[in-house]
């Protein structure tokens, strides 16, 4: 649930098949409209701090936000995954205007976004 009100899903398509390297990262997101409706959300930004937790919960450099393609309606970006393990995708949903609708930056004291994906491989 975004600070707007609006149920928000945001959805992991690549990548599928991680590797230790700047990987190419593609999302889609989506609004509830009801049960049955999910649109497409244009124009926003996903924030991505990719983090370790059991590495003392450190980053990776080089990391792209998340910004929707002209080609098609989905969000892409690069992911710096820099060892194999258990990655904390934090995630900040910004709106076209910027605002930060859903997540938190990480810091020493918040250690997590309240949105993220998990990847292990």
């Amino acid at each position: 649930m975004g600070t707007d009100n609006v149920r928000y899903i945001v959805a992991l398509i690549d990548p599928r098949n991680p590797k230790v390297a700047l990987n190419d990262m593609t999302v889609g997101v989506y609004k509830m409209e009801n049960m049955m409706n999910f649109p497409v959300v244009n124009n926003y930004t996903l924030k991505i701090d990719p983090r370790m937790p059991s590495m003392g919960n450190h980053g990776s450099p080089n990391n792209l936000d998340l910004t929707q393609s002209d080609s098609d309606e989905f969000y892409h970006g690069k992911v710096s995954l820099t060892m194999t393990g258990y990655w904390k995708i934090n995630l900040q949903l910004l709106n076209a205007s910027d605002e930060v609708l859903k997540g938190e930056v990480v810091t020493e004291t918040t250690e997590s976004s309240s949105i993220f994906f998990e990847i292990e491989f």
